[in-house]
Protein backbone atom coordinates (compact mmCIF):
# COMPACT_ATOMS: atom_id res chain seq x y z
CA UNK A 1 0.00 0.00 0.00
CA UNK A 2 1.17 3.48 -0.83
CA UNK A 3 -1.28 5.77 0.97
CA UNK A 4 -1.01 8.31 3.74
CA UNK A 5 -3.29 10.42 5.90
CA UNK A 6 -1.97 13.83 6.88
CA UNK A 7 -3.71 15.42 9.85
CA UNK A 8 -4.05 18.93 11.14
CA UNK A 9 -3.71 19.15 14.91
CA UNK A 10 -5.94 21.71 16.71
CA UNK A 11 -9.61 21.05 16.01
CA UNK A 12 -8.78 17.78 14.22
CA UNK A 13 -6.79 15.51 16.54
CA UNK A 14 -6.99 17.54 19.74
CA UNK A 15 -9.51 19.79 21.45
CA UNK A 16 -7.12 22.45 22.72
CA UNK A 17 -9.75 25.18 23.14
CA UNK A 18 -9.38 25.81 26.86
CA UNK A 19 -5.58 25.87 26.83
CA UNK A 20 -5.48 28.23 23.84
CA UNK A 21 -8.04 30.56 25.42
CA UNK A 22 -6.13 30.59 28.71
CA UNK A 23 -2.85 31.32 26.91
CA UNK A 24 -4.30 34.28 25.01
CA UNK A 25 -5.89 35.74 28.12
CA UNK A 26 -2.68 35.25 30.12
CA UNK A 27 -0.95 37.31 27.46
CA UNK A 28 -3.60 40.02 27.58
CA UNK A 29 -3.40 40.10 31.36
CA UNK A 30 0.40 40.50 31.21
CA UNK A 31 -0.17 43.69 29.21
CA UNK A 32 -2.96 44.96 31.48
CA UNK A 33 -5.75 44.10 29.03
CA UNK A 34 -9.17 42.68 29.85
CA UNK A 35 -9.77 39.00 29.03
CA UNK A 36 -11.70 38.04 25.91
CA UNK A 37 -14.60 35.60 25.75
CA UNK A 38 -13.68 32.06 24.79
CA UNK A 39 -15.76 32.04 21.61
CA UNK A 40 -14.05 35.24 20.43
CA UNK A 41 -10.59 33.71 20.83
CA UNK A 42 -11.68 30.48 19.17
CA UNK A 43 -12.56 32.52 16.11
CA UNK A 44 -8.93 33.69 15.95
CA UNK A 45 -7.47 30.18 15.55
CA UNK A 46 -6.39 28.45 12.36
CA UNK A 47 -3.91 30.74 10.61
CA UNK A 48 -0.80 30.35 12.75
CA UNK A 49 0.56 32.07 15.84
CA UNK A 50 1.25 35.34 14.02
CA UNK A 51 -2.41 35.87 13.17
CA UNK A 52 -3.48 34.63 16.61
CA UNK A 53 -1.24 37.26 18.20
CA UNK A 54 -2.49 40.02 15.92
CA UNK A 55 -6.10 39.20 16.66
CA UNK A 56 -5.56 38.72 20.40
CA UNK A 57 -3.87 42.13 20.70
CA UNK A 58 -5.93 44.01 18.10
CA UNK A 59 -6.56 47.61 19.10
CA UNK A 60 -4.11 47.50 22.01
CA UNK A 61 -1.22 49.21 20.24
CA UNK A 62 1.11 46.40 21.34
CA UNK A 63 3.26 45.09 18.44
CA UNK A 64 2.58 41.35 18.02
CA UNK A 65 6.26 40.69 17.27
CA UNK A 66 7.14 42.09 20.68
CA UNK A 67 4.70 39.73 22.42
CA UNK A 68 5.51 36.51 20.54
CA UNK A 69 8.15 35.15 22.93
CA UNK A 70 5.88 35.76 25.92
CA UNK A 71 2.99 34.08 24.12
CA UNK A 72 5.15 31.00 23.47
CA UNK A 73 6.23 30.94 27.12
CA UNK A 74 2.63 31.02 28.31
CA UNK A 75 1.55 28.35 25.84
CA UNK A 76 4.41 26.07 26.92
CA UNK A 77 2.92 26.29 30.43
CA UNK A 78 -0.56 25.40 29.14
CA UNK A 79 0.37 22.92 26.42
CA UNK A 80 -2.00 20.16 27.43
CA UNK A 81 -3.30 21.00 30.88
CA UNK A 82 -6.89 20.77 29.65
CA UNK A 83 -6.34 19.58 26.07
CA UNK A 84 -7.80 16.19 25.12
CA UNK A 85 -7.75 13.92 22.10
CA UNK A 86 -11.06 13.95 20.28
CA UNK A 87 -13.05 10.73 20.69
CA UNK A 88 -11.84 7.99 18.39
CA UNK A 89 -8.46 9.55 17.59
CA UNK A 90 -6.21 7.16 19.51
CA UNK A 91 -7.92 4.03 18.21
CA UNK A 92 -8.37 5.50 14.74
CA UNK A 93 -4.68 6.30 14.27
CA UNK A 94 -3.76 2.80 15.45
CA UNK A 95 -6.33 1.20 13.13
CA UNK A 96 -4.95 3.12 10.14
CA UNK A 97 -1.42 2.02 10.97
CA UNK A 98 -2.49 -1.60 11.33
CA UNK A 99 -4.06 -1.36 7.89
CA UNK A 100 -0.74 -0.19 6.45
CA UNK A 101 -1.39 3.53 6.17
CA UNK A 102 1.41 6.03 6.67
CA UNK A 103 0.52 8.78 9.14
CA UNK A 104 1.73 12.39 9.15
CA UNK A 105 0.92 15.72 10.75
CA UNK A 106 0.97 19.20 9.21
CA UNK A 107 0.13 22.03 11.59
CA UNK A 108 0.66 25.78 11.84
CA UNK A 109 1.44 25.18 15.53
CA UNK A 110 5.10 25.25 16.59
CA UNK A 111 6.66 21.93 15.56
CA UNK A 112 8.23 21.20 18.96
CA UNK A 113 4.84 21.70 20.62
CA UNK A 114 3.20 19.33 18.12
CA UNK A 115 5.71 16.58 18.83
CA UNK A 116 5.42 17.04 22.59
CA UNK A 117 1.62 16.82 22.50
CA UNK A 118 1.68 13.67 20.37
CA UNK A 119 4.08 12.00 22.80
CA UNK A 120 2.05 13.17 25.80
CA UNK A 121 -0.98 11.37 24.37
CA UNK A 122 0.93 8.22 23.47
CA UNK A 123 0.95 8.81 19.71
CA UNK A 124 4.47 10.12 19.17
CA UNK A 125 5.75 6.91 17.59
CA UNK A 126 2.68 6.48 15.37
CA UNK A 127 3.51 9.44 13.13
CA UNK A 128 5.94 8.89 10.29
CA UNK A 129 6.43 12.61 9.71
CA UNK A 130 5.58 15.77 11.70
CA UNK A 131 5.79 19.25 10.19
CA UNK A 132 4.90 22.37 12.13
CA UNK A 133 5.82 26.03 12.40
CA UNK A 134 9.58 26.42 12.57
CA UNK A 135 10.23 23.32 10.48
CA UNK A 136 11.43 25.38 7.52
CA UNK A 137 8.28 25.22 5.41
CA UNK A 138 5.62 27.77 4.54
CA UNK A 139 2.46 27.69 6.63
CA UNK A 140 -0.88 26.48 5.37
CA UNK A 141 -2.53 27.08 2.97
CA UNK A 142 0.79 26.79 1.10
CA UNK A 143 1.13 23.12 0.01
CA UNK A 144 4.96 23.10 0.25
CA UNK A 145 5.05 20.99 3.42
CA UNK A 146 2.49 18.54 2.06
CA UNK A 147 4.55 18.02 -1.07
CA UNK A 148 7.57 17.37 1.15
CA UNK A 149 5.61 14.88 3.26
CA UNK A 150 4.38 13.01 0.18
CA UNK A 151 7.93 12.81 -1.17
CA UNK A 152 9.39 11.81 2.22
CA UNK A 153 6.84 9.01 2.58
CA UNK A 154 7.35 7.95 -1.06
CA UNK A 155 3.74 8.54 -2.03
CA UNK A 156 3.74 8.43 -5.81
CA UNK A 157 0.10 9.41 -6.36
CA UNK A 158 -1.07 12.31 -4.14
CA UNK A 159 -4.71 11.54 -4.99
CA UNK A 160 -4.40 8.26 -3.08
CA UNK A 161 -3.88 10.19 0.16
CA UNK A 162 -5.88 12.52 2.39
CA UNK A 163 -5.41 15.89 4.08
CA UNK A 164 -7.67 15.94 7.13
CA UNK A 165 -8.50 19.18 8.90
CA UNK A 166 -11.10 21.56 10.30
CA UNK A 167 -10.25 24.79 8.45
CA UNK A 168 -10.26 26.15 4.93
CA UNK A 169 -6.46 26.41 5.05
CA UNK A 170 -6.26 22.61 5.40
CA UNK A 171 -8.59 22.09 2.47
CA UNK A 172 -6.79 24.58 0.25
CA UNK A 173 -3.35 23.14 1.05
CA UNK A 174 -4.57 19.59 0.38
CA UNK A 175 -6.25 20.45 -2.88
CA UNK A 176 -3.22 22.40 -4.11
CA UNK A 177 -1.07 19.33 -3.33
CA UNK A 178 -3.40 17.09 -5.37
CA UNK A 179 -4.71 15.21 -2.34
CA UNK A 180 -8.23 14.26 -1.29
CA UNK A 181 -9.52 16.43 1.54
CA UNK A 182 -11.65 15.89 4.64
CA UNK A 183 -13.44 18.61 6.57
CA UNK A 184 -13.91 17.84 10.29
CA UNK A 185 -17.21 19.46 11.26
CA UNK A 186 -16.49 18.93 14.96
CA UNK A 187 -13.47 21.26 14.97
CA UNK A 188 -12.89 24.99 15.41
CA UNK A 189 -12.76 26.25 11.84
CA UNK A 190 -14.84 26.57 8.70
CA UNK A 191 -14.40 25.29 5.13
CA UNK A 192 -14.64 28.72 3.53
CA UNK A 193 -15.22 28.41 -0.22
CA UNK A 194 -13.56 25.01 -0.48
CA UNK A 195 -15.51 21.82 -1.07
CA UNK A 196 -13.92 18.77 0.58
CA UNK A 197 -14.17 15.24 -0.78
CA UNK A 198 -15.60 14.15 2.56
CA UNK A 199 -17.19 15.84 5.58
CA UNK A 200 -17.24 14.01 8.92
CA UNK A 201 -18.97 14.62 12.22
CA UNK A 202 -16.36 12.69 14.22
CA UNK A 203 -12.90 11.21 13.73
CA UNK A 204 -14.06 7.59 13.57
CA UNK A 205 -16.30 8.44 10.63
CA UNK A 206 -13.23 9.30 8.54
CA UNK A 207 -11.33 6.17 9.59
CA UNK A 208 -14.29 3.90 8.88
CA UNK A 209 -14.90 5.51 5.50
CA UNK A 210 -11.38 5.01 4.19
CA UNK A 211 -10.88 1.54 5.64
CA UNK A 212 -14.19 0.29 4.22
CA UNK A 213 -13.07 1.43 0.76
CA UNK A 214 -9.77 -0.52 0.88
Amino acid sequence: MNKCAVFDMDGTLINSAEDLVNTCNMLRSAYGLEPLEADVIMGFIGDGVGKLLERTLAGSGIPPAEAKDLMMEFYAQNLDLHTTLYPGVYKGIRDLRKAGWKIALFSNKKEDFCKQILFDFGLGLDFDCVVGDGGGFARKPDPEALLYILDFLKIEDPSSSWMVGDHHTDLEAGQRAGMKTVFCEYGFGNPGVFKPDLRVKNFSEFVNAVLQNE
